[in-house]
Formats: C-alpha cells, structure tokens, sequence
C-alpha cells in the first residue's frame, strides 16, 4: 500500500518553530550578558556553588549566565546547531529532554561539584550532543543517523571535555550533562516515531504499468499465474533499482530460482516493459 508523501508545508512550518525556539534562548543568554556588562554587574555568584544553600538558588539560573563574552561565544553554535537538532528531530522528547538536562545538570553539580561557582550552559550542549548521538546508535533509522553524524562530525571534539582538565572549566556540568543526556536517549527511544519510508511516484506508475488490465495466462497445468509472475517481475525491477549490486545479484538469482521451480514465463505485456527473458532461455 502506497505510503503517504510527507506534508512539506508542515515540516517547514516546524523547521521555523524551532529555528524561532533556539534563537529566541540564545537571544536571552545574551541579553543577560550585555546586561550585566552595560550595568557593570557580576552575576557569577548567582551561579551553582555546590552544597551551599545559596548555591542551591543557582539550580535555576546558573545556565543562564556565563562568566565572560568569550565563554558565551563558545557556546553560543552549539547551543543553536544541536538545539535545533534536538527540537527538530526529537519534539516529543525534548519536551522532557530540556527540562531535566536544564535543572538535572545542576542539582548533579550542586551535590557533587568543586566548591566553586558553575555557571555557563554547557550542561545543556553536551546533554543535547550524547543524546543525539546514542538515539543515532539505538535507534538506527535514517533520520537519527544522519542527525548523529552531523552532531558528531561538528562537535565531536566535545566528548573529551566530560575529563577533568582545565581548572577553570566545570567539566563536572560536561560529565552530568553527557549522563543525562544517553540515559534519557534509552529511556525515550521510541518516544519519537520514525520517520516514515520514502514514496516515489515512479513506483505507482510501475505498479499501474506491471499490475493493470493484462488478461490471465495459463500455464502447462491450466492454473493461473499471471498474478504472480507479475509480482516476481516487479520485486526484481525494485531490487534492481532500490539496492546495492549484491543485492541486486542475489534478489535476481532467487526469483530466477523461483521462476524455474514454478515453470513460469513472463507474459508478453510484462515481458516488453521489464525486459525479462523466460527463465529456459538464454539472456
């Protein structure tokens, strides 16, 4: 049964959702960056700073606020790129993604962090990155591939920062981030369907063409075979044109067993469009 063409208008329609989403938090980031330049304020002690009651207050805010300009450019692309990535790819899931990343990340900081004030989204790049990359490994299907290798071959580097390394850097917010991100990935991989097969018109033709008006065929036993053979001449045209060349090869000497052991022939209507000869015969 055919399989319905995906509704483009709609697709498009939540490309700019997302696009508008991602763009509107990054916005903020900034704002609350240019702000606290413009006033000369130093919001990093509103940040995490673990196991402190005044650093629990940071839980909710400590994404929100980077420690300088530079700090907020690094993270600015990734934001964007895998934040568009995940809402476009995943909507149902990053419902739940988001939030527990956002407030996951830092309650894990808060309880087992440096005494030290965290800040800075980084949690949220490195649990969108790990979970586009495991749903690409668990999942399998074209769409969460093809969003993997996109993460992985930008942002691929990153998966070393959940490693202690920079003094100045909260790789403890990179390592809860990464968790957060592949436990959820296995917990909500088939929240997301996937994205259903790709329909080509050519193939209705084809079955109007191989499966219309041809008037039954009798074989030397006086059954019925035309249903068939017309089937088989179709497989072998999709196999011809939808696989790779082994599996062309193989699919082709399996039907052509098939056609032997069932002694059929193709009729002369199917026979002029996929150009097959009788099994019996030489090609």
């Amino acid at each position: 049964m055919p399989v319905p063409a995906r509704d483009t208008s709609t697709d498009a329609g939540h490309l700019r959702r997302c696009f508008r989403t991602t763009l509107a938090f990054i916005a903020l980031l900034w704002l609350i960056k240019l702000a606290e330049l413009a006033l000369g304020l130093d919001l990093g002690h509103y940040g995490v700073y673990p196991r402190t009651l005044r650093g629990l207050a940071g839980i909710a805010v400590a994404p929100l606020i980077h420690g300088s300009l530079m700090h907020l450019v690094s993270n600015t692309l990734p934001l964007f790129i895998l934040g568009m990535a995940l809402l476009y790819g995943y909507p149902r899931s990053a419902r739940i993604v988001i939030p527990v990343v956002y407030l996951g990340t830092g309650l894990a900081v808060w309880l087992f962090g440096r005494e030290a004030w965290h800040i800075g989204a980084s949690g949220l790049t490195f649990g969108a990155l790990f979970f586009i990359l495991t749903l690409g490994i668990v999942r399998w299907d074209t769409r969460s591939i093809v969003l993997a290798m996109v993460a992985f071959l930008l942002y691929g580097g990153m998966i070393w920062g959940v490693v202690p390394g920079d003094p100045s850097v909260s790789f403890e917010s990179h390592l809860a981030g990464a968790v957060l991100g592949v436990v959820l990935a296995l917990l909500l991989k088939n929240r997301d369907p996937a994205p259903p097969p790709k329909h080509y018109s050519w193939e209705d033709e084809e079955e109007q063409g191989d499966l219309g008006d041809t008037p039954d065929s009798l074989d030397d036993s006086g059954d019925h075979t035309v249903s068939v053979i017309h089937t088989c001449c179709l497989h072998r045209r999709r196999l011809a044109l939808s696989s790779g060349a082994a599996f062309t090869c193989s699919g082709i000497a399996a039907l052509r067993l098939l056609h032997a052991a069932r002694k059929l022939r193709c009729p002369a209507t199917c026979r002029s469009t996929c150009r097959h000869q009788p099994v019996t015969g030489n090609r």
